[in-house]
């Protein structure tokens, strides 16, 4: 049997992904259709182009439907240079500053029908800030979870003021806390309540090439990554529609439990946070072991979904406590290597931030 082509392997992904219901997540952007001789879509592609250059980076997507059995459709270029050309010269031409080439990079995938599908790739540029040059004046936009936000002055203050990435690493945080509450996570999960760790990169990202065999030889043994698939930034596990560990090249981490938080058969809600130690910790260790010294500071956060009206008991015997706050995140707090030599100190640094709950402190 021939191995596909990498035409042929990243319409298989994204025909998979979109079967799974994937929502390519925060650093992707879907169109479905596009004309490059209508204002209203060369507009919403700079748009686009401009919220990704801004934020994080990410895919541009051209040619998925809403069709989960027949995702990829693709779209109509009758001459694939020349619609490439223009392409680029309204990025050049539209958006202020001009972005340098090597920020973004663009192909097109035949498909059936005679149809492509275009993926653009978008760098993230940190030392600067672009905007798309309108009637009215230029106009700047940041990706928030799958919004494109339009700031103000004083929003644009505020972003170049934070830390890292010019924008907050907390909002970001907060921003995947109310999404997967919401039910927009990286996939879709079942049930209510839901324990979500984040671990986010320092300044400069990481960038490293990551074989799905040695990711999920890494996580091998934690629940909530039974099966494995690479995905456009990087790899996803996944068990079921209980839970699942996203992981990207630049070395952002999002895992989400929601197995151990399913009611009982009476439907009553019980916490037992000490369930979810050792997975916690096996996530630090696998993470480590993939990134290594690169992994150092890098930022870490637990946060509890969706926790309305379920009961954990505490410390103190006979004591319990009733959670009434949709969203906990506990203090973000950076991993620190020299802490991590070995097992029992990655566990203490787990239960630092599980003794807030055992003791129901700050909740």
């Amino acid at each position: 049997m021939t191995s596909p082509t990498p035409d042929e392997d990243i319409t298989s992904k994204l025909e998979r992904l979109a079967k799974l219901n994937f929502r390519f997540d925060h650093k992707s952007i879907l169109m479905g259709t596009f004309d490059i001789n209508s204002k209203d879509s060369v507009n919403e592609l700079l748009m686009n182009f401009v919220s990704l250059l801004n934020s994080d980076g990410g895919h541009i997507i051209m040619g998925i439907s809403n069709n989960p059995r027949s995702p990829v459709v693709g779209i109509e270029v009758s001459e694939l240079q020349s619609f490439l050309k223009k392409i680029k010269s309204e990025i050049c031409s539209n958006i202020d500053p001009s972005p340098p080439e090597e920020t973004y990079s663009f192909k097109a995938i035949p498909v059936e029908g005679g149809n492509s599908l275009i993926l653009f790739k978008v760098g993230h540029t940190p030392d600067a800030l672009y905007a798309v040059r309108g009637e009215n004046g230029s106009l700047l936009f940041l990706k928030r979870d799958n919004e494109n936000i339009a700031l103000d002055v004083a929003s644009i203050k505020d972003e170049m003021s934070k830390k890292p990435y010019a924008r907050s690493m907390y909002r970001y945080i907060d921003t995947r806390a109310q999404a997967v509450s919401d039910g927009r996570g990286v996939i879709p999960l079942i049930g209510s309540g839901k324990l979500m760790v984040n671990i986010v990169p320092k300044w400069p990202p990481l960038i490293k090439k990551l074989s799905i065999d040695d990711v999920s030889d890494s996580f091998k043994g934690l629940e909530w990554c039974a099966e494995w698939m690479p995905t456009l930034d990087g790899h996803l596990g996944y068990f079921g529609d209980y839970s699942y560990v996203h992981l990207t090249e630049e070395g952002y981490l999002e895992a989400v439990d929601t197995f151990k938080m399913l009611p009982n058969r009476k439907g009553k809600k019980n916490l037992d946070i000490v369930d979810f130690q050792k997975d916690i910790v096996r996530i630090i260790s696998s993470y480590l072991d993939l990134f290594g010294d690169a992994a150092d500071n890098n930022y870490f956060s637990i946060s509890l979904l969706n926790m309305e009206g379920y009961e954990m008991k505490l410390k103190m015997p006979g004591k319990k406590k009733v959670f009434e706050k949709r969203i906990l995140r506990l203090p973000v707090r950076e991993l620190r290597n020299e802490n991590f030599k070995d097992r029992d100190g990655i566990v203490r640094f787990v239960n630092s931030f599980l003794e807030i709950f055992w003791n129901s402190s700050g909740l």
